[in-house]
């Protein structure tokens, strides 16, 4: 089966950590979503840990989001870009939390 589907299917909540943890254990994981939904990856990142995994995603305990300035080469984007850039680099497995988009460039 492939990798990615393993992890999709872990189970969330406290019933069947145990039974699926060797599916995950081991594995550098990066969690990629906007950053309106960190509070919910935050949450998915301690479950994959305790199945054994290590999650590489920093972003995740980042302040705040980045703001115009900041976003045409200020320092802290640079920064958390590469941040970014080294934490998917170092994952064995990304997962994408993507949602449907409206727009002409819907995700």
């Amino acid at each position: 089966m492939h990798r990615i589907l393993q992890i999709r299917r872990l189970p969330l909540g406290k019933r069947g950590r145990q039974r699926h943890n060797r599916r995950v254990r081991g594995d550098s994981v990066y969690l990629a979503a906007r950053f309106a939904r960190q509070a919910e990856l935050r949450d998915i990142a301690e479950e994959l840990e305790y199945a054994g995994a290590y999650v590489t995603s920093r972003w995740l305990h980042s302040a705040g989001p980045l703001d115009g300035p900041e976003l045409n080469g200020g320092a802290r984007g640079a920064k958390l870009a590469t941040m970014d850039f080294e934490d998917v680099a170092a994952a064995t497995v990304c997962i994408a939390f993507t949602e449907g988009g409206d727009g002409p460039s819907g995700r």
